[in-house]
């Protein structure tokens, strides 16, 4: 697989790779385990819309938006501790108990 000529005015960093290239970075598709010492523990807050497929129009098979576990992943190769954490509307006070150990929430919501 050739890049396309306007590759060339990019950084070496940034060139397209054919798949099997070993500079391609390894993907993963389930949660990393976090890190025992994190200084900061984060988490991923997905909306589960009642009644819906998957959760959600936005949401895959496995119930997760499809950059969720990126995120997530990208904050614990960071150090950080971070888990995925559903927000259901009928269970709110359990919701708002749980988010109380972390740092800091990062809301993930499909505003349409």
């Amino acid at each position: 697989l050739d890049p396309p000529a306007w590759s060339e005015h990019l950084c070496t960093d940034f060139r397209l790779h054919p798949p099997t290239s070993p500079a391609m970075p390894e993907r993963f598709n389930t949660l990393l385990p976090s890190p025992a010492d994190a200084k900061y523990k984060l988490a991923v807050i997905e909306f589960v819309v009642p009644g819906a497929k998957n959760g959600g129009s936005d949401k895959g098979p496995d119930g997760h938006r499809i950059d969720s576990i990126p995120i997530a992943n990208g904050i614990i190769k960071a150090g950080g501790a971070c888990d995925l954490v559903r927000y259901e509307f009928d269970k709110h006070e359990d919701f708002a108990k749980n988010v109380e150990q972390y740092d800091a929430l990062l809301v993930r919501i499909n505003p349409g």
